[in-house]
């Protein structure tokens, strides 16, 4: 049958790959829906004991590759003609979460922990 659907694979943090899924996919016709899909996991270790660079990881996937998604996607998607039925879709870990949900660890320990 015809596709109808397609996924893509890129670096989320390369505005320049975003920009050309977007091409490819505006080569189908009107890009009707951007999904930010993002996520990396830093290991095994409390967020605020993560050395720097796993940090930096997190915080560019997990954030700045959904706003690269954005900066890229959404015009596309205000290219239709009103009234507009394009959805932008974003899904990830964000940081913040992590960070809390460590924060609720360290709370509960017993006291000299």
């Amino acid at each position: 049958g015809e596709e109808r659907a397609r996924a893509e694979l890129a670096d989320v943090t390369d505005v320049a790959a975003m920009a050309a899924v977007v091409e490819r996919a505006e080569g189908w016709g009107a890009l009707e829906v951007m999904v930010a899909n993002a996520g990396v996991i830093a290991g095994g270790a409390p967020a605020w004991e993560l050395p720097q660079a796993e940090e930096d990881a997190v915080v560019d996937v997990c954030l700045r590759g959904v706003m690269v998604t954005a900066r890229v996607g959404i015009p596309a998607l205000l290219r239709h003609p009103e009234p507009r039925a394009g959805r932008f879709v974003a899904t990830t870990l964000p940081p913040a979460y992590v960070a809390a949900r460590d924060a609720k660890k360290l709370n509960a320990s017993p006291p000299g922990r």
